[in-house]
């Protein structure tokens, strides 16, 4: 069995990726209970509002990417 670089690159990335989301969530809901003692369980539709915003804002409007993420943070704060 031969070793696949570039498969492992993009396993790595990816899992990078997903553990940078989860960390960020994570920082989300310890940030609001810390500040209002709530435990606010909305983060997770204000995050997908954000990929979905994304998404549409990239694919349909054909925006470059960076453009599109700066929109959606924008958007969803």
């Amino acid at each position: 069995m031969d070793f696949d670089c570039l498969f492992f690159t993009e396993v790595t990335l990816a899992g990078l990726g997903t553990g940078g989301l989860d960390a960020l969530r994570g920082l989300a809901f310890a940030m609001i209970y810390k500040s209002t003692g709530v435990v606010n369980l909305a983060r997770g539709e204000m995050i997908m509002l954000g990929a979905y915003l994304c998404f549409g804002l990239a694919s349909s409007l054909g925006l470059p990417m960076w453009l599109a993420i700066s929109l959606a943070v924008w958007a969803s704060s």
